[in-house]
């Protein structure tokens, strides 16, 4: 199977356009307004008006059926992510129900395998034709995705391939991952670091890592001059008085002449929101009137610490757990929190620390090297794995001891996800440029050293033929 690649020869004295090619596969099949799917919409919401600013075209694609083909994305570079969808509510139910009516097991079979085949005639039919003057972009989490070989014969066409690394939690800490996920990783890791040609890293935390990992590989050249950092946005957008909180969280958070400490994570155990409910007895011995709210989804493993933070005595009243909050609710409790405690164990950012400062709100985090990056003078750090510390600290916050850290925060600098589409689009331009570059001045002296080897050689002896 070939890659659709148009040459540069083919499209010479055309006025084509330099693109950007963002990978969005993942992000097109599991919509969410969190994570990697967040980071993925922002870089091509603002990549798409940064590359228009460098007069070339950005393009988001996604992976189905075998082949690239372009993703839906608005005029103005919205990406067209599929509607959120919620498999409990009435509708789907009816929609399951009128299925097995209407349709027999046999046919419903019959349907299921013309649904798997038309993704693979789709996507023939819009193969994206790469140029050799394409530049790809890995952002998306498209881990488990069989896409290798069409890239491959994209690179040999002569396009550019660029990653970015969000961390290596499953690669380097494989207790806080689900089983299967650091074979699938460390895969991923290996496919795409050996084929890079340039790395973003999401910190400069993970740029270091990203140098560490292309060694391993014996990547030295790519690890010394072509990774570099690329910081997530924490911009937000200005929530309006219109905007709704929902009652029973709008009176926990306002309730009390000080607002709660706020957590904000996907409960789990790298999160750490354990050692939140190993400090509750001891806080609220000392301080009774002291608040926690915990802000996350439920994800791997996090039942049990759900679970455990809900059975306590104090929950509903000095304890609240919130596992969809909205943005407008999110802003609110930030706006209103006496502190946000973050207690991660390992991050690949840490959004909720950069966000956190931004509002003016004061922050506790786990003494980890990434927070104290996004951090740096304005945060207290704590030991994440001493309950006895963070609650001393919190003790002494909640009694008015100063806090120990640079504040107000005059000189902090909000990361914003404009300032990071615009490095990964000049990044990859900068990349591009300086590859091809050498490239042809290669082909260049080889090219001379072969018209050398012509010149210098003795001509060929010619015997006379007799008649």
């Amino acid at each position: 199977m070939e890659c659709s690649v148009v040459t540069e020869g083919q499209l010479r004295g055309s006025e084509e356009r330099a693109r950007l090619l963002i990978d969005c596969t993942q992000t097109m099949k599991t919509p969410s307004t969190t994570g990697i799917q967040r980071v993925v919409g922002n870089l091509v919401k603002h990549g798409w008006a940064a590359s228009q600013q460098h007069g070339i075209e950005l393009v988001p694609l996604r992976f189905e059926g075998g082949f690239f083909e372009r993703a839906p994305m608005t005029k103005n570079g919205e990406l067209l992510v599929p509607a959120l969808r919620k498999g409990n509510g009435v509708f789907p139910r009816f929609r399951k129900r009128m299925q097995k009516i209407f349709f027999g097991r046999s046919m419903r079979r019959r349907l299921e395998q013309v649904k798997r085949f038309l993704p693979a005639v789709t996507s023939a039919a819009n193969r994206f034709r790469f140029r050799s003057s394409d530049i790809l972009f890995l952002p998306d989490s498209s881990w488990a995705e069989p896409m290798w070989t069409e890239i491959d014969h994209a690179i040999e066409a002569g396009v550019v391939l660029g990653v970015l690394q969000h961390d290596f939690i499953p690669l380097r800490h494989p207790e806080w991952v689900s089983d299967d996920c650091p074979a699938i990783f460390e895969r991923w890791v290996a496919e795409s670091l050996s084929r890079a040609d340039f790395v973003l890293g999401v910190s400069e935390t993970i740029a270091q890592e990203c140098r560490e990992e292309l060694r391993k590989l014996n990547r030295e050249q790519v690890a010394e001059h072509r990774v570099r950092a690329c910081l997530n946005g924490a911009d937000f957008k200005a929530i309006g008085a219109s905007s709704k909180v929902r009652p029973e969280i709008h009176r926990f958070i306002t309730g009390a002449a000080v607002g709660p400490y706020l957590t904000v994570g996907t409960i789990e155990p790298r999160k750490n929101q354990r050692l939140l409910s190993e400090i509750f007895d001891t806080v609220f011995d000392a301080v009774p009137h002291a608040r926690f709210l915990i802000a996350g989804i439920v994800g791997w493993e996090g039942k049990a610490i759900a679970d455990r933070i809900r059975k306590h005595p104090r929950y509903g009243e000095n304890i609240l757990l919130v596992t969809d909050m909205s943005d407008a609710e999110l802003t609110f409790a930030y706006q209103h929190a006496k502190a946000v405690v973050f207690p991660s164990l390992a991050e690949g950012y840490g959004l909720p620390i950069a966000e956190s400062i931004a509002r003016g709100t004061r922050v506790f985090a786990s003494n980890i090297p990434v927070h104290r990056e996004i951090g740096g003078a304005y945060c207290v750090y704590f030991d994440p794995h001493d309950a006895r510390a963070l609650a001393g600290l919190l003790v002494g916050d909640s009694k008015g001891e100063r806090f120990a850290a640079v504040w107000p925060p005059v000189d902090f600098r909000l990361p914003t996800w404009k300032a990071a589409a615009e490095t990964m689009v000049e990044t990859s331009l900068e990349m591009a440029r300086t590859l091809r570059s050498d490239r042809m001045s290669t082909r260049t002296r080889e090219h001379q050293s072969h018209l050398r080897g012509i010149h210098t050689s003795p001509m060929p002896r010619i015997e006379k033929i007799s008649s």
